[in-house]
């Protein structure tokens, strides 16, 4: 059997404003953090696969998403709740219409 070459996940994190993942659908599962349920989501972009840990607003937003569809998304904003708990905000993109450079 001929030798290849493995592509291993990559956990992506948005850390600040600005930052975005990009790729096709590939896996959705659920998994546990801390003893509870999340989803947790594959991208892959060309030869990269990222892991991407679901919020409520991305989990939403992807809720409807099939597998193998382009899905991009980016952290526009951070907030304060009264209670004192940060909250990030996303912008996802479905589709690939206004895309370049897409490897699938």
């Amino acid at each position: 059997m001929p030798r290849r070459k493995m592509i291993i996940p990559m956990l992506f994190k948005f850390e600040g404003i600005g930052d975005s993942v990009r790729g096709f659908l590939t896996i959705r599962e659920s998994q546990f953090i801390q003893g509870k349920p999340a989803m947790r989501y594959v991208l892959k972009d060309g030869d990269q696969l990222h892991i991407l840990n679901g919020t409520v607003q991305i989990d939403d937003a992807l809720a409807a998403v099939e597998t193998g569809e382009f899905v991009e998304i980016i952290l526009i904003g951070i907030i304060t709740t009264q209670a004192g708990f940060s909250l990030r905000q996303f912008d996802v993109f479905v589709g690939v219409d206004e895309v370049s450079n897409v490897k699938k």
